[in-house]
């Protein structure tokens, strides 16, 4: 998937916001877990600069970009067709933060319980496996900042973009909180944890993304076994066709030789009938 997690790399610009068909979607890049990384020598306005510069250069144009994930925590090189229409980040259809890696494992949630008929509930939202990754395109820094946002927005729709554990997966999902489903001191429904006790489990990601590897491996390899099989059941198939070809084929040869030598021979006697009739006209005529 690319080279391994390094130091090398402390800052990078975080994609928050994606928007459906842009290069930055269509390049297959991930909102919340994907950074774009720039030169680590380079000041936060110096690596924006750089980077406004670039892309607003390569304007309709193939771009690689290396990209950093947090999920696997490796990098990879993606090449993206910027768009020619637009400027700044917006040529890359996505909205860009820049901040410090590591900090980004603190700013997510995890769902520990659903209360039952809450709007969480409502949402199908999965406690345990479900993180909250931000909260309208935008990261959310601490609990208290995701309370105040979730108060501040009674009765109003916001969209949580959620990561899902068991999935690997990332999805959004509009939740209107509200206490009319049945307790009025709470908005949501839900236990949500915050700190290092409910960070994503990297080492779970990791075990998980190796088997699911080695899944894949196996399966190409029963898809081949398959196909061997398949392609030896069709060539004993021909032979044995082509078997009873020849033989078929033997049978009537032998026929054929059959009916030539019983002709043969009808031939002889025919022959033999006639030098006997040759003989006794001599003795009639001596």
């Amino acid at each position: 998937m690319g080279n391994e997690e390094s130091d090398e790399f402390e800052f990078g610009f975080r994609l928050l916001k994606i928007n459906i068909n842009s290069p930055a979607y269509k390049a297959g890049l991930c909102p919340f877990l994907d950074f774009i990384l720039c030169n680590p020598d380079h000041s936060p306005q110096k690596a924006k600069d750089d980077l406004i510069k670039m892309i607003n250069i390569n304007a309709g144009k193939d771009v690689t970009l290396q990209i950093y994930s947090i999920i696997t925590k490796q990098y990879r090189n993606i090449t993206i067709k910027l768009n020619a229409k637009d400027s700044g980040f917006e040529i890359f259809g996505a909205k860009l933060r820049y901040e410090k890696i590591s900090n980004v494992y603190d700013k997510v949630f995890k769902i520990l319980s659903v209360k039952q008929n809450s709007p969480f509930e409502k949402a199908k939202i999965i406690p345990q496996n479900d993180f909250i990754l931000g909260v309208n395109d935008s990261e959310v820094n601490d609990i208290h900042e995701l309370e105040d946002l979730i108060f501040e927005n009674k009765g109003e729709e916001i969209e949580f973009c959620l990561f899902n554990l068991n999935e690997i997966s990332i999805r959004y999902q509009k939740i209107k909180p509200n206490n009319q489903w049945g307790c009025k001191d709470e908005l949501i429904g839900a236990e949500i944890g915050c700190g290092p006790a409910y960070k994503l489990p990297i080492y779970l990601l990791e075990s998980k993304l190796h088997l699911d590897k080695q899944k894949e491996k196996l399966t190409s390899i029963k898809e081949i076994e398959e196909q061997m099989a398949m392609g030896t059941k069709k060539t004993t198939n021909n032979l044995k066709n082509l078997d009873a070809e020849l033989k078929d084929h033997s049978s009537d040869n032998v026929v054929n030789n059959n009916n030539q030598i019983e002709n043969s021979n009808k031939k002889v006697q025919e022959i033999k009938k006639d030098i006997q009739n040759v003989e006794e006209f001599k003795e009639i005529i001596l």
